[in-house]
């Protein structure tokens, strides 16, 4: 696999690249276009189990921790970035 290891999206740390590996079905994530292979930027992750900030696209979302905990990704390493 590349990159590093799966973790869900609730748990990444903040001011990191991830690569999306599983979504749940649920209307939301098809709103904002996200997709199975896809890498976002972790900007924020909420305390207190609030929301975690992902950019895309130059787009900032707010995932609540409910959704958060259902999405796995996996940390993207520098060189995939480019």
């Amino acid at each position: 696999m590349r990159g590093g290891s799966a973790m869900l999206l609730s748990t990444c740390t903040k001011e990191q690249y991830y690569r999306i590996d599983t979504l749940p079905d649920y209307a939301l994530i098809d709103a904002i276009g996200l997709t199975v292979g896809q890498t976002v930027y972790v900007q924020t992750r909420g305390l207190f189990h609030g929301p975690t900030v992902i950019k895309k696209q130059n787009r900032h979302y707010a995932i609540g921790r409910e959704l958060a905990d259902q999405i796995e990704v996996s940390e993207v390493e520098a060189d995939e970035l480019l």
